[in-house]
Formats: structure tokens, C-alpha cells, sequence
């Protein structure tokens, strides 16, 4: 089975790849923005591991997903992105676009 993951580089989403290598034999791919949130060690051994593919969009980009979509084929998807900073101030419409 091959997991398309949005988020893949924060708390919840790279626990939820590290189970998902440790324990089973599925595809993983990561699609993460890699802003200020992402944690590059958050992976550990998943980082580098040949079932882990790492695709760097932001996912309010319709045709880059278009295209992530396209060229992994996944059979399921798994959407675990937030934006950090909250939903308080100026990054209301970001969030709730991001989030929803």
C-alpha cells in the first residue's frame, strides 16, 4: 500500500511515519512544506529510509498536489498538516484553508 501523508515533518505526522516504517511494509509519501514548524530530525530512522519519499509543497498549491497525486498513484491519504501559530491574528484565512 502506498499512504500519501500531508504534515509529515510535524509532531503527530512523523510519529504517524515512524509507526507506519517500523511496522508495516508501506509506501509512505510525505508531502510537508518544511516551514519553521517542520522538525528535520523529527523522522529519525524514517528520514532515510527507502520507503519514505519526501515531497516539499504546500498543499493550497492545487497544482503541485495535482501533480504529487499524479506521479505516487497512493491508495490512501492521510491529511495530519497545521499551521502553527493558531487561529488568533492575521494568519485566520491561512489556517482555516490549511486545516479544514
Amino acid at each position: 500500500m502506498k499512504l500519501l501523508l500531508t504534515g509529515g515533518r510535524g509532531v503527530i505526522g512523523s510519529a504517524v511515519i515512524r509507526h507506519v516504517i517500523r511496522k508495516t511494509d508501506h509506501v509512505v509519501v510525505n508531502v510537508d512544506e518544511m516551514t519553521c514548524a517542520a522538525a528535520e530530525d523529527a523522522l529519525e530512522e524514517a528520514r532515510q529510509h527507502p520507503r519514505h519519499i519526501l515531497e516539499r509543497a504546500d498543499i493550497t498549491d492545487a497544482s503541485a498536489m495535482r501533480q504529487i497525486f499524479e506521479t505516487h498513484r497512493q491508495d490512501s491519504v492521510m491529511h495530519l498538516v497545521a499551521r502553527a501559530g493558531g487561529y488568533a491574528g492575521q494568519r485566520l484565512g491561512t489556517c482555516a484553508r490549511v486545516d479544514v
